[in-house]
């Protein structure tokens, strides 16, 4: 068994202007970790019924899981 299943994926509701490489600076510490974001929702529909399919288009209130580690902002 694996003690992280059934644990929530840390949040980021996105802002006007984000980047995966800004969330990924802000949040992780390290701007190249950008793709680990990607990979945890690339596949997710976004409550508009978006994807994120390129890595380069976030729209704002898109929520996106990220890494456990990551800093909270609450």
């Amino acid at each position: 068994g694996s003690s992280s299943a059934g644990r929530e994926l840390p949040r980021y509701v996105v802002q006007e202007r984000d980047s995966l490489w800004r969330i990924a600076e802000a949040r992780l510490g390290d701007p190249l970790r950008w793709r680990e974001i990607y990979d945890l929702n690339h596949a997710v529909v976004q409550p508009d019924g978006g994807r994120l399919t390129d890595a380069t288009l976030l729209h704002p209130g898109w929520t996106l899981r990220l890494p456990t580690d990551a800093a909270a902002t609450d």
